[in-house]
């Protein structure tokens, strides 16, 4: 394909958008217990500090970047180019590298997932190769409506199902490791992180 597109480094540095809409996290951050005004157990959003200092919901960004590829457009939406699709999915899959340096930066000052965190990083740095080269291999706009055959848009519906796979796994290992971190301390064990090292292997 054409031209050149942009992905967001592995760790470091990182480029944060931040998709910011009300919604529930999967698992609730251990709460603080009773406040003493009898407010009650506070259960907050699991947030760490990107890498521009500003507070990121790993679980939002997450799920807002899938939405833009996984949600079917609407009936009666305009009809879009070949290969709108594959690249809402590279986007997407650049939102994910966003919150996995996010995620990672935020481990890294802990004292636990750290072998999780790194095989995260390698995962991703495999991941964004793939994509690149899922994108350079597929044929332009221009191409697929000027040839008169199938071949270069099933090409094009093959990359994008291959670049959806990858952002989907991408996607729940950065998951897997936020819902660790939001286990209160005596539910982390060895088998635990020992399960997620191996997922992201």
């Amino acid at each position: 394909m054409g031209g050149s597109f942009a992905f967001s480094a592995p760790i470091p540095p990182g480029e944060f958008r931040v998709y910011n809409a009300p919604m529930s996290n999967i698992r609730k951050f251990p709460g603080r217990g009773p406040s003493k005004r009898g407010q009650g157990a506070r259960d907050s959003g699991f947030r760490v500090v990107g890498l521009d200092g500003k507070p990121v919901d790993v679980l939002v960004q997450v799920v807002h970047a899938g939405g833009v590829f996984l949600i079917p457009m609407q009936e009666g939406a305009p009809e879009e180019p070949p290969t709108a699709q594959l690249l809402r999915t590279i986007s997407s899959f650049d939102a994910f590298t966003d919150a996995a340096n996010a995620l990672v930066a935020h481990v890294r000052t802990q004292s636990v997932g750290q072998d999780a965190a790194e095989s995260l990083v390698q995962f991703g740095i495999s991941a964004q190769k793939v994509m690149r080269r899922l994108y350079e291999s597929a044929p332009s706009d221009q191409i697929i409506l000027a040839i008169e055959s199938y071949g270069p848009e099933f090409h094009v519906e093959y990359a994008t199902t291959a670049a959806m796979t990858v952002a989907c796994g991408y996607a729940l290992k950065i998951l897997g490791i936020r819902n660790f971190l939001c286990m209160a301390p005596k539910e982390r064990g060895v088998h635990t992180v020992s399960k997620i090292v191996k997922s992201c292997a």
